[in-house]
């Protein structure tokens, strides 16, 4: 009786080994499990993360880019303009100048012309005021 109690006891001792290392084992796998689960949803968290980073900041600096760009053109655009405004308004100066002095010119030559008829005719030396 005896002995087959040691058996059972034996028996039971090993059943209860066998099933502390099963456990053990379990929890083990289940552990190991969890934290490559972890690692796997941190490492696509964070190429989640850069990658949306990444196509944010293309994004942006595309944007910035064409905003320069926008700019750039205005203002390249404004400045020919008033430039060639400024040349139109100082090129009609420079005509009515011209103008001016192509009158006092004209002006001149009448007076001469005067001055030469007047001394085929005759008239002698005259002096001419202006």
């Amino acid at each position: 009786m005896e002995a087959e109690k040691k058996k059972k006891c034996e028996a039971t001792a090993g059943v209860k080994v066998l099933v502390v290392v099963v456990v053990v084992v379990v929890v083990v796998v289940v552990v190991v499990v969890v934290v490559v689960v972890v690692v796997v949803v941190v490492v696509v968290v964070v190429v989640v993360v850069v990658v949306v980073v990444v196509y944010l900041a293309v994004v942006v600096v595309g944007v910035v880019v064409v905003v320069v760009v926008v700019v750039v053109v205005v203002v390249v655009v404004v400045v020919v303009v008033v430039v060639e405004e400024e040349k139109e308004e100082e090129q009609e100066e420079e005509d009515d100048d011209d103008d001016d002095y192509d009158d006092d010119d004209d002006d001149d030559d009448d007076l001469r012309r005067r001055m030469v008829r007047r001394r085929r005719r005759g008239g002698g030396e005259e002096t001419i005021s202006e």
